[in-house]
């Protein structure tokens, strides 16, 4: 970690400042920026990261629409101008950017006060010996797109190729500032996609080859399966493997530690590892759901054991069994509190709760959003663990309207699946194949969370139906079985 630099959008209201990280730099100041803040002047600092130190700067701002404006005339001018045999990937780039950064902008914009961007360059100033650190950055971002506009003006291209300082994708992505970008579709990419950013949005995040995927299987298989990925013998090979897992570790303990409550511990962990990937795998082949729903209690079971082991070997009876600060882990909690809902297993939240609340109550959002429609007294609080995707589900909670939530969830679940890159099972389904031979396996890429939420705020989710990852009979399935006892709202107070 070197000196961090940090760009929001921001807008003003009447209901006070809305803010969004959109993008994060280490060690320079990305051309992008520079692109974005060229109309610059200094603004209010915004000081949420200053934690290693403070250097006093202001923050950098820009109008928002013409900086977007400015991106939308580089993907013009260069996707006319691209070289011979060179597929467009960098018009496509920045029609990309434009477009997110212009829906980023256009949510953030309430009650006619514009969005801007406001850059936190306060560790980068701290590189320099300028005096007025803020000053000079202002007139160097000015600078560099009177120059860019000269060159544009003269259809000089290799002139705006120099002044961007972009040659190849490695120059596009960290030196531009493509990579830094907070949307799944920029973030960590190396090489450019080779879908536009509208395509990639409405594909969930999963390439072109991976959307014209069908997995063999006899026809009664495919016909019950939920995901595409699933083939037949593929699912008759991973069943067994994950019930001998479950099998095994259930009467055994693993045969390394230094104590027996460590090897307890590890063999917890173990029976984990099959319980719950065995149960995402019976939802995605199809199982009924009423069978799914008591496949649950002993998933529960599972992980209380290992709660019950960690403990006894750390000798910390706060620890959970799984960790918050990890996107995996906490995707998998919050899964499991959604299939509580949706396959009316309520009276499992309070093993939940009991499992996670010593340590993680009153430190997440969601967390305390979802289990608020169950237990009184959850608490209200304004942060979460993972920005990119959850931001977007955690705002459809609050929304006044139910066509504001509907497009939140629908905004998170275009991110959801890239944003999972760091989990084990991600891309999972390209080592199908492979039967054990690859790296992760594949049991369900399954956004049950937006699920529940969309059930729990009574939606109408419709329009969400198509998207690969939104488990919508499970919806169903809970609408099936309401009674007039189930709240539409949270309890008062919570929120």
């Amino acid at each position: 970690m070197g000196n961090r630099a940090w760009l929001y959008l921001r807008s003003d209201s009447g209901n006070g400042a809305r803010m969004t990280q959109v993008a994060e730099a280490d060690n320079h100041f990305p051309t992008l920026w520079r692109v974005l803040l060229a109309d610059g002047a200094r603004g209010a600092a915004i000081t949420d990261q200053r934690v290693f130190g403070d250097a006093g700067t202001d923050n950098l701002t820009s109008d928002a629409d013409a900086a977007v404006a400015r991106l939308g005339t580089l993907s013009t001018f260069l996707g006319r101008h691209a070289r011979r045999g060179e597929t467009p990937w960098l018009a496509r780039q920045l029609d990309g950017a434009a477009r997110y950064l212009g829906e980023q902008a256009a949510r953030l914009t309430e009650n006619g006060q514009p969005a801007g961007f406001s850059a936190n360059l306060d560790e980068l100033s701290w590189l320099s010996d300028d005096d007025d650190f803020i000053a000079t950055t202002r007139e160097s971002c000015h600078a560099t797109w009177t120059q860019i506009q000269a060159c544009i003006a003269a259809n000089d291209v290799r002139g705006v190729r120099h002044l961007l300082g972009i040659g190849g994708p490695g120059d596009w992505v960290w030196g531009f500032g493509f990579g830094g970008l907070s949307h799944a579709y920029f973030s960590r990419q190396q090489q450019p996609r080779d879908m536009s950013y509208d395509d990639f949005v409405a594909s969930g995040g999963f390439s072109a080859d991976d959307l014209r995927c069908d997995a063999s299987g006899s026809d009664a298989f495919r016909s019950k399966r939920r995901q595409r990925f699933l083939s037949e013998d593929y699912f008759d090979w991973l069943q067994p493997h994950l019930d001998d897992r479950v099998a095994y570790w259930s009467e055994n303990i693993a045969p390394v530690g230094s104590t027996e409550n460590e090897q307890k511990a590890l063999a917890a962990r173990y029976l984990v590892s099959g319980h719950y990937p065995r149960f995402l795998l019976m939802y995605t082949s199809g199982m009924d759901l009423t069978l799914l729903r008591d496949a649950l209690e002993p998933v529960i079971a599972a992980y209380e054991r290992c709660t019950d082991a960690y403990r006894a070997h750390e000798e910390n009876d706060r620890q959970p069994p799984l960790w918050f600060d990890s996107i995996e882990d906490y995707e998998t909690v919050m899964q499991l509190i959604g299939f509580c809902y949706l396959l009316h297993r309520r009276d499992l939240l309070p093993r939940i709760a009991a499992m996670f609340d010593p340590a993680c109550r009153a430190r997440d959002t969601l967390y305390e959003d979802l289990l608020a429609y169950e237990f009184e007294g959850r608490f209200d609080v304004d942060q979460w663990y993972h920005d990119v995707p959850y931001r977007p589900l955690v705002f459809s909670f609050y929304r006044d309207t139910k066509a504001e939530s509907i497009d939140d969830i629908a905004a998170y679940l275009d991110t959801w699946y890239p944003a999972m890159h760091d989990a084990t099972w991600h891309d999972g389904h390209l080592d199908v194949g492979a039967k054990g031979k690859g790296r992760k396996i594949y049991f369900g890429y399954w956004a049950v969370e937006a699920a529940a939420a969309a059930y729990l705020l009574a939606l109408d989710d419709s329009s969400l139906r198509d998207r690969l990852v939104y488990p919508k009979d499970l919806v169903d399935f809970a609408r099936s079985r309401d009674t007039d006892t189930r709240p539409d709202t949270a309890p008062d107070g919570t929120r």
